[in-house]
């Protein structure tokens, strides 16, 4: 009887040794790191009434530069994959560029009176910039595909899905340095003439490199492009992101004390 408890014991005793192992082992396979991003927008705007609008004011669209930062938790899939799950901000910018302006040429509701009010000799340009700011939580898989012999370099194919949720949508104006319309150079609009949706899922696809600093920490870069097959706006006209960006930051593990 007391045999039979002895043994009960170390039979537990070993399945808490294992459980505990098991239990270390997974808090290694997860890391948590931040990371920022530059990023370049070329959004595709399409419909009639947006073309027709372009073309009756003297405008061409731009690409739009900003900056993301996202926090991440990375939790490895056997050796060679990983499931990368961020928490972030970015903004779905584009511009519209309205040049060789002449007197009485349309600006936009908002801007002085609406039209170019003078005849001077000035560079009369308006950079128009809507933003649609987000949160986004992306999830991405990494696969391994390559590293060096000591294992120092890592280097991964990545895909994933990004969930948006709008925060805010505005439109701004500005002038050509030195050029001013009612003594002003920047305006914040109150229409932008888009009705965005408040939620919004944009594919991505790119390749990460890892480098070990050391031990525990590691530092990665990691090019993306990322493409909005549904439009992130209602109404007639569509709009369609299409951005690169390039992750570059920090991961360490989430067990470190």
């Amino acid at each position: 009887m007391n045999w039979n408890l002895k043994k009960n014991n170390i039979i537990l005793f070993s399945c808490l040794l294992s459980f505990l192992n098991v239990k270390a082992q997974s808090k290694q396979d997860f890391e948590i790191g931040l990371s920022i991003a530059p990023a370049i927008n070329s959004n595709q705007v399409s419909g009639n009434d947006w073309e027709a609008y372009l073309k009756s004011a003297k405008s061409e669209m731009q690409n739009h530069y900003t900056l993301q930062a996202h926090a991440w938790v990375k939790k490895s899939i056997g050796k060679k994959s990983d499931v990368q799950l961020g928490l972030g901000y970015a903004d779905l910018a584009f511009e519209r560029l309205q040049s060789n302006l002449l007197f009485l040429d349309p600006t936009y509701k908002g801007i002085g009176t609406g039209v170019i009010p003078d005849k001077s000799s000035a560079d009369k340009r308006i950079t128009y910039t809507y933003h649609f700011r987000n949160l986004q939580v992306p999830v991405i898989w990494n696969a391994l595909i390559g590293h060096t012999k000591d294992y120092r370099y890592k280097f991964y194919s990545s895909a994933g899905l990004v969930f948006n949720v709008l925060m805010s949508h505005t439109l701004e104006a500005e002038t050509a340095q030195g050029y001013l319309i009612d003594s002003q150079s920047k305006f914040q609009l109150d229409s932008s003439g888009f009705t965005p949706n408040r939620l919004s899922l944009n594919l991505q696809i790119g390749l990460k490199c890892v480098y070990k600093l050391d031990k525990e920490k590691s530092i990665f870069i990691q090019p993306l492009l990322g493409y909005f097959p549904f439009s992130i706006t209602s109404e007639n006209t569509t709009v369609n992101p299409l951005l690169f960006q390039v992750n570059a930051g920090i991961m360490i593990p989430f067990d470190k004390k």
